[in-house]
């Protein structure tokens, strides 16, 4: 499910983004309907350069990021589309008159509803779309957001009959609900994701080895750092490589890393109880 990229299909006053492609096509040539410049932020928004789709992703809330790099690491995920807009604005009008909400307006023109996340699978050999909404659960609660995701909700079942999800955020926070407490596992996944950034080129056989070094020289309460040095001993390569492979490989799942404790080079590497 996606917008076909001609102007002329839209609003008169959608045009001018959907001409700079904001919110129409798919793949590489997306883009999200907002980006970080659009969206007054807290400090908590984030640009990707994606793995998976070598295009940029604007992600507005620290929840949002976790669900994309969640999205990154899935292997049956195909693409990502950000900030979705629902360009259907005649039904969404309606829909909110129906519920007795405001629709949001820009100029004085109805503004387009946006999904967080429209994201295509692979599912028994099939591509299918899956569209999502991210809230922390204070906002999950609050009854006026929950009458708007129903319009979201509902016009994913009407018109392009496609499941709709409220994302769960809850466990993106540890058993205190303290705040901040969600950095952490922000903090881990984008340590693991780092491999894309270093520019690490895969090398199946070369991972095989790693593979192998690792389990061989693992220790509970050993720092990454030293537990990479022996690694590189053991492999006769430089420790920077390692560390590369190590950030590859638990980033594919390929090392069973925890993502309830933090993860750096200073701290022992945890790994999932089997």
């Amino acid at each position: 499910m996606y917008w076909l990229p001609d102007p002329d299909l839209y609003k008169p006053w959608l045009r001018s983004r959907i001409r700079d492609g904001r919110g129409v096509g798919q793949g590489v040539h997306y883009k999200g309907w907002f980006n970080v410049r659009d969206v007054p932020s807290r400090g908590n928004a984030h640009v990707y350069w994606g793995t998976k789709i070598p295009r940029q992703f604007h992600l507005l809330s620290d929840p949002e990021a976790i669900r994309f790099l969640q999205h990154e690491r899935d292997p049956s995920v195909l693409d990502i589309l950000d900030n979705l807009p629902i360009f259907d604005i005649d039904w969404t009008v309606d829909a909110c008159v129906f519920l007795g909400l405001r629709h949001r307006y820009e100029d004085g023109y109805p503004a387009p509803f946006t999904l967080d996340f429209v994201v295509k699978r692979e599912v028994e050999k099939s591509a299918l779309y899956f569209a999502e909404s991210i809230k922390v659960p204070e906002d999950a609660a609050d009854e006026d957001i929950r009458l708007r995701l129903s319009v979201e909700s509902n016009w994913c079942r009407v018109r392009p009959k496609i499941p709709y999800e409220l994302i769960d955020t809850a466990p993106y926070f540890d058993a205190t609900r303290s705040k901040d407490t969600h950095k952490r596992l922000l903090s881990t996944l984008e340590f693991m994701r780092a491999w894309h950034l270093l520019h690490y080129e895969p090398n199946t056989q070369r991972e095989l080895r790693f593979e192998r070094a690792f389990a061989k020289q693992y220790e509970r309460n050993m720092p990454l750092e030293e537990l990479n040095r022996n690694i590189a001993r053991a492999m006769r390569v430089p420790v920077s490589l390692v560390s590369d492979m190590f950030r590859f490989c638990s980033w594919h799942d390929r090392i069973p890393v925890s993502l309830k404790h933090p993860l750096a080079l200073h701290l022992p590497v945890v790994l999932r109880q089997s």
